[in-house]
């Protein structure tokens, strides 16, 4: 009998959680390249209200952008000096996809809310293949 990897249900669990995660109708997309868009932001005073603020903010896009695939908003544990406070993970099926949430009526106010909040911030934005 062959041996199969313990591994391997959870990268099969792994990859519709990512892809398909509260989108089922993105199932017939699995063979499709997808976009991440990552952004980690440093709060100008990490205090609970700040963070509470910038959360409801980030997460208050779920379900409002027609391109946006996936969200997930991580708060930082660490006291590296080096971290960041918040991350914002977010997927979209193609460039066209970030191009439009990038724009978006219900985005544009939640930069304005983060930026108030925060003194730095980085991105990344990578295909999947």
């Amino acid at each position: 009998m062959p041996r199969v990897s313990k591994f391997a249900p959870r990268a099969v669990v792994e990859i519709l959680l990512f892809r398909c995660y509260a989108f089922p109708e993105n199932i017939h997309n699995l063979e499709k390249p997808m976009v991440k868009h990552i952004v980690m932001f440093k709060l100008s005073e990490n205090t609970p209200d700040n963070l509470k603020i910038a959360v409801n903010a980030l997460n208050g896009m779920k379900g409002n952008i027609e391109t946006l695939r996936f969200l997930e908003v991580g708060k930082n544990y660490s006291d590296s000096e080096r971290s960041y406070d918040l991350v914002l993970t977010t997927h979209f099926d193609d460039k066209e996809g970030l191009e439009v949430y990038a724009g978006h009526k219900n985005h544009l106010p939640v930069i304005k809310i983060i930026q108030s909040l925060c003194s730095h911030s980085v991105v990344v934005d990578y295909e999947m293949d």
